[in-house]
């Protein structure tokens, strides 16, 4: 279904920053007692995860924006202390649940404690998923050779520059089916949180590209935002009209995957993600 906003906001009137920050001191005035419950927004690297952190979670209204995961990458979190979270008045995400693994300091201090089940009991959450083929094989790309932000935590950053090595001496079948399993293991790990939470709601990729309408009445139920956010959410998450592989987003089309795979690994993904298929809805 397509969307019918026809009109759209000039994306140059805005300053982003500046309405970020504006969104931030509003949100900050806002008594404590009168803040609604705080949110955690899960979801997976090449999943919008980028749009929804500089732009949609920023502005939610009444929620103030904690990106935990940016600011170990950046080494502003004491990594000898345990994290606290407050029980009204932010967001939290996104937390990409993608990666993991040995000396990870993001799966130290932040995974492990929030896909916790009984962390998770008492949480409202948002979960936006996509085909993890898709994920897959727009993660080649994206991290093999698109230009990266790499990050200031040195054991991040070197496992950065190491994957990125790697991925440009491998084809791109070959980079899913080696990175299957990981990814396997996060859409579980996603999972254990989605069926503990107190209340969730899971969004998918595939319908803010294919089903703006429906996806954003669906995500304000939760993340209640304004009309000119809604319009540049809408305007960013549109696909490009052509590829281009160094960019962060490539292409933005749903099953672009279905052109960049051989046959047979497409079919090797389907049975290994045939749960994960048939829980989200996605064809084979």
């Amino acid at each position: 279904m397509k969307s019918n906003r026809n009109a759209l906001l000039p994306i140059e009137k805005y300053s982003r920053s500046f309405r970020n920050c504006q969104n931030s001191i509003t949100n900050a005035l806002i008594p404590t007692s009168r803040r609604p419950q705080s949110v955690f927004f899960f979801t997976f690297h090449k999943c919008a995860s980028t749009l929804f952190d500089s732009l949609v979670l920023k502005q939610v209204i009444g929620l103030r924006n904690k990106n935990i995961a940016q600011d170990i990458y950046n080494q502003k979190i004491d990594s000898s202390k345990s994290l606290t979270f407050k029980g009204k008045g932010f967001i939290y995400g996104p937390i990409r649940v993608t990666h993991k693994f040995e000396g990870n300091p993001l799966e130290d201090l932040l995974l492990e404690q929030v896909t916790d089940p009984e962390f998770m009991r008492s949480k409202r959450a948002v979960f936006l998923v996509r085909d993890p083929r898709a994920i897959l094989t727009s993660a080649y790309y994206a991290f093999g050779f698109s230009q990266l932000v790499m990050s200031k935590n040195p054991t991040v950053r070197q496992r950065q520059e190491r994957e990125r090595q790697e991925i440009q001496e491998i084809t791109v079948d070959e980079y899913a089916i080696a990175k299957s399993g990981k990814l396997l293991e996060a859409f579980e790990r996603l999972d254990v949180a989605r069926r503990h939470c107190q209340k969730g709601i899971v969004l998918k990729y595939e319908d803010l590209v294919e089903d703006f309408d429906a996806f954003t009445e669906s995500l304000c139920r939760f993340l209640p935002l304004r009309e000119r956010t809604i319009e540049l959410m809408y305007r960013e998450s549109r696909p490009k009209q052509s590829e281009d592989v160094h960019s962060h987003k490539r292409s933005g089309l749903p099953s672009g995957f279905r052109s960049k795979l051989l046959p047979e690994t497409i079919e090797v993904l389907n049975q290994r993600f045939a749960m994960i298929l048939e829980r989200y809805q996605y064809e084979y």
